[in-house]
């Protein structure tokens, strides 16, 4: 028996492709905002990927892959870190709402948005060394620097 093709026309293809391709791109945005979530707290808590993966019971490769959005993060791992560094699991999903769903994925917005991107790495480290700090005196002479430099 000889095999059917079949023609659609391209206006009945559109509306599903349409819906998928939106879809798609909804998805894609939220992924990678939850990947930049989940890195930022990595980062401010001084943790490495080899530690998340170890606290995940995973490779480093793997967690990597969760922070650039090129995996999707399962749920139970999601808890897993929630639970380990103290936070609602709504964390991951904070300002999702206010994400563009359109094909601009450049524009989504990181937990820390700054015009100044080669800086961003040194004010995670600045916020994780002052995570750590235990003296509220220390604290305190902190920000009064910061004020002070910054006027």
């Amino acid at each position: 028996m000889k095999a059917r093709s079949f023609y659609l026309e391209p206006d009945v293809l559109e509306p599903r492709q349409e819906r998928k391709a939106v879809r798609d791109t909804a998805g894609k945005v939220i992924n990678s905002h939850v990947a930049k979530q989940i890195k930022y707290l990595r980062v401010v808590n001084g943790k490495t990927q080899t530690e998340i993966g170890d606290i995940l019971g995973m490779t480093f490769q793997q967690v990597a892959k969760y922070e650039k959005g090129v995996s999707k993060v399962p749920p139970d791992k999601l808890w897993t870190l929630s639970e380990h560094f103290g936070v609602e699991i709504a964390y991951f999903f904070d300002g999702i709402d206010q994400l563009p769903t359109d094909t601009r994925l450049s524009a989504v917005p990181s937990p820390m948005t700054d015009e100044r991107t080669g800086d961003r790495r040194l004010r995670l480290e600045l916020a994780s060394a002052i995570q750590r700090t235990q003296s509220t005196r220390m604290l305190r002479s902190l920000l009064g620097l910061l004020r002070v430099a910054c006027e």
